[in-house]
């Protein structure tokens, strides 16, 4: 993820696979509530008409239900969703400083809250970042980190009792 947040690669290229890897960590997450061995949890998540789960909206909807993010971590995924969607179905080459999409990275919560390194010694976790890309890569790695990580093998993943979602807590926390 580092490298690919490097100012070199394309805005469209970072926004597509670090989109693509936080649905694929929100699966992983997904997964520990399921009763299913590997295959079985892969078949819910396959790119076909049949699949039980299909697209991004859906698993961020069944994750919410099943309790392993707040509201306000719901909200956050729904706006790098349609981040990530804008870049994926624009017809003409679309940046991060676009009107539109700067105002959307504008919205997500998480940038402000968390540091990649913990915030520096003796500062509060709240921060402003530059440019809407460095809050989209923030929020995705953020995101990212939270859902693939297994909590020690605690299943089910939920945020009430992980150990690595205090620094999601809400804002009123």
């Amino acid at each position: 993820m580092i490298d690919l947040a490097s100012p070199k690669t394309a805005d469209a290229t970072v926004a597509l696979v670090l989109g693509a890897a936080v649905e694929q960590a929100l699966e992983i997450a997904i997964s520990t509530h399921f009763v299913l061995d590997r295959d079985g949890c892969a078949r819910m998540f396959e790119d076909e008409e049949i699949a039980p789960i299909p697209t991004f909206a859906a698993k961020i909807r069944l994750a919410y239900a099943l309790g392993i993010y707040e509201k306000h971590i719901r909200d956050e995924l729904n706006l790098l969703k349609g981040i990530r969607n804008a870049f994926a179905h624009a017809k003409a080459d679309t940046k991060f400083t676009d009107k539109h999409i700067a105002q959307a990275c504008g919205f997500l919560w998480l940038p402000q809250r968390w540091h990649p390194m913990g915030p520096p010694s003796g500062q509060q976790a709240i921060r402003d970042l530059d440019t809407p890309r460095e809050k989209f890569v923030t929020s995705a790695q953020f995101l990212f980190m939270y859902l693939e990580h297994s909590d020690n093998g605690e299943k089910p993943k939920s945020f009430s009792k992980s150990g690595s979602y205090s620094p999601l807590a809400h804002p009123g926390t």
